[in-house]
C-alpha cells in the first residue's frame, strides 16, 4: 500500500489521463487484496476504459435526446390544453392544490372541478 500511495502521489502518475489513473488505481486496490482475480493490467485497463467509453456514449445520447425534445417543445410553442385539463389548472389556481378525488371521472367529482 505504501508503494502504491507513493506512486499515486508521484509526478509520474499525475501526468496520466484521469481515466487511465482511475483504472490503474482500481486494479491496484483489487490486486492488493488477498483474492485472485486473474486480470492482467493491460486487459483490465482495456476493459475499464471500454466501460467508461460506453457509459459516456450513453450519457451523450441521453443529453442529445433531451436537447432534441426541448428544441421540439420550443418550436411548437405552448401546447393547447383540453377543456378538462383547463378545468384542472383553474381548480389548482383557485384552491392551491388538487387531489385524485378532485379529478376522478365519475359525475359527482366532475362537479368539484367547476
Amino acid at each position: 500500500m505504501k508503494e502504491f500511495l507513493a506512486w499515486l502521489n508521484s509526478e509520474k502518475s499525475s501526468k496520466l489521463h484521469p481515466v487511465i489513473m482511475a483504472g490503474i488505481s482500481h486494479y491496484e486496490f483489487v490486486r492488493i487484496h488477498p483474492f485472485v482475480d486473474g486480470n492482467g493490467i493491460n486487459q483490465w485497463l482495456e476493459y475499464f476504459t471500454e466501460g467508461v467509453r460506453v457509459s459516456i456514449l450513453r450519457v451523450k445520447e441521453k443529453v442529445l435526446q433531451l436537447s432534441l425534445e426541448r428544441q421540439k417543445q420550443r418550436e411548437k410553442g405552448q401546447i393547447a390544453l383540453t377543456e378538462r385539463q383547463m378545468k384542472i389548472v383553474e381548480f389548482i389556481q383557485r384552491n392551491g392544490q388538487i387531489s385524485s378525488g378532485d379529478i376522478r371521472l365519475h359525475p359527482k367529482s366532475r362537479r368539484k372541478l367547476r
